[in-house]
Formats: structure tokens, C-alpha cells, sequence
């Protein structure tokens, strides 16, 4: 879900090597297609990019392009200039395609599910949850020990909740417990975050 950090840098070059200036100015339109990968039917399904740009503008002729893509999954990106609606590079296309690997992302965020209302002195059920996400929303596979905490415990409180580690991305706090009735702040949080 993040811009990439080291953009695609397109440099237009001619037959013998040399880098191509467009003479009216404004430069040759590079587009960019993303496609991820099918492992198991060794087909490509379009993907969107989700921020950033696939399009850009050769000054020089070079063009920087960097996109962001929120799906875990290997890619194939096809930068090409000109018209490419006949298909293979030739007269007025030029392309050429490479492969991206994109992985989920450390964890940014935690974001948690709790039942409306609970008994005091019982295990809160149904057990609540927390998702650890990466920026780009998706689930973070690595296990992450996650913890809870009251936001404000009133005099007399007792809160109980060990620490629960995350399974492919959910951690299920199984033990969770408050000993006063009352409206509480669960408060849930990994090393990282």
C-alpha cells in the first residue's frame, strides 16, 4: 500500500544506444500496466494500483514512474510508449516487461473487534480480536504479540488479559476480563506500532 520507494526509471533509447530527447517538448507518454500474477493458473489478472502514478512524461528521455499495490503477489509490470493497441513491440510501440514481488509490509496498525457489552468478573464473549495490518491494509502473517490495556482503570478496577500472539494476521484475546461494570477504553497495541 506504499508508494515504492525506488520508482521504475525508463530511459528511451534509440537503435544505437543513445538516449532519445523528443523534439516538440512535451516528451512520449510512458504507461505503465500492472498485472499480478496467478500462481496456480499461470495467468495475468489486471491489478489497479492503488496510489501513485502509472503514467508519466519522458523529459530528457527518461520517465520516473512509482505506484503503490496492495495485494501480496508476484507482477508483471509492462512499461511501454506509443501505440501499442496491435499488440508485440514494432512500428510506434516499444515495450518491455518486467517482474515486481510484493510483500506485505511490516505492521502499521492494529484494528480490533469486542462485543457491545460483556459481564463484569466473566470472560468477555464473545472472545475479542485484533487484526495486525501493514499500511496498505493487509493482513500481516509473521505472528506479533499483541497487548491490551484499560485507557483509564477507575480505583478498585481489575483487568485481565495476557497477551495474545497473532495468527496469520488475528490475534484472539481467549482470557479477557474487567471486574467493574461501566464503559471502558480497550486499549491494544504491538511493540512495533
Amino acid at each position: 500500500g506504499e508508494v515504492l520507494d525506488n520508482p521504475f526509471e525508463v530511459v528511451l533509447l534509440d537503435e544505437g544506444g543513445n538516449v532519445v530527447r523528443p523534439f516538440n517538448g512535451t516528451g512520449a507518454v510512458v504507461k505503465v500496466e500492472a498485472f499480478l500474477w496467478e500462481a496456480l493458473s499461470g495467468h495475468y489478472v489486471p491489478a489497479t494500483p492503488v496510489g501513485g502514478s502509472v503514467e508519466a512524461y519522458a523529459e530528457r528521455g527518461r520517465a520516473q514512474l512509482a505506484f503503490a499495490l496492495n495485494v501480496e503477489g508476484r507482477y508483471l509490470v509492462r512499461l511501454s510508449t506509443g501505440d501499442c493497441t496491435g499488440g508485440a513491440s514494432g512500428f510506434g510501440c516499444f515495450r518491455v516487461d518486467a517482474s515486481l514481488d510484493v510483500r506485505v509490509g511490516p505492521p502499521a496498525a492494529v484494528t480490533a473487534t469486542l462485543p457491545d457489552a460483556c459481564v463484569a468478573g466473566n470472560a468477555v464473549l464473545p472472545h475479542p480480536s485484533v487484526r495486525v495490518l501493514d499500511a496498505g491494509g493487509n493482513l500481516v502473517g509473521q505472528p506479533q504479540v499483541v497487548s491490551a490495556r484499560l485507557l483509564d482503570t477507575p480505583p478498585g478496577m481489575e483487568f485481565w488479559a495476557s497477551d495474545a500472539t497473532s495468527s496469520d494476521g488475528v490475534a484472539v484475546f481467549t482470557d479477557m476480563s474487567l471486574s467493574m461494570s461501566g464503559t471502558h477504553t480497550v486499549v491494544f497495541s504491538i511493540t512495533d506500532i
